[in-house]
């Protein structure tokens, strides 16, 4: 188990999920978030291949989209990804995924050009889907159980305005 702690490397950490039929959500300890159905997505490009998307890639969108809103936020820092997909994980931290796999190499160039251009550093680690719950009520659009979690500090506005 690996509990999120100050003591975690990294000026910025990033919480992500995604859920296979609603959508995605993230959100970091500075106050920011962002939640879309996977019908709603602002980037229609991301999906693009005809191929239906499986969790390992709708995980890797969360994170990708992460960097694409928040990177420009991010330079100089190092950025901690949490995400509960082991694979999407071990696929970041070994460099090592299915190249085959053109639509998951979409989304990887994507967060490695966000961490270029913006010049931030990555890290990647595994937290448990149940040490997740916050991103995870934003992925099923459970605002209600979100703000239990987060307070009212962060309910401000809906980023995403859906």
């Amino acid at each position: 188990m690996h509990v999120l702690t100050d003591a975690d490397q990294g000026d910025v950490h990033v919480l992500t999920d995604a859920s296979t039929g609603i959508g995605m959500g993230g959100w970091n300890r500075n106050g920011n978030w962002f939640r879309y159905r996977w019908t709603d997505h602002p980037n229609k490009q991301l999906f693009a291949n005809p191929k239906i998307p499986d969790i390992y890639w709708k995980e890797m969108c969360a994170i990708a989209t992460s960097c694409l809103i928040w990177g420009g936020n991010w330079g100089g820092k190092s950025v901690t990804f949490w995400c509960d997909n082991e694979s999407c994980v071990f696929s970041m931290i070994k460099r090592k995924c299915e190249f085959r796999r053109e639509d998951v190499m979409m989304l990887i160039r994507i967060i490695c050009d966000c961490a270029n251009h913006y010049q931030f550093h990555p890290y990647f680690i595994h937290i448990r889907g149940k040490d997740n719950m916050t991103a995870d009520a934003l992925s099923r659009f459970d605002l209600n159980k979100f703000k239990s979690d987060i307070g009212d500090v962060m309910m401000d506005s809906d980023p995403t305005n859906s």
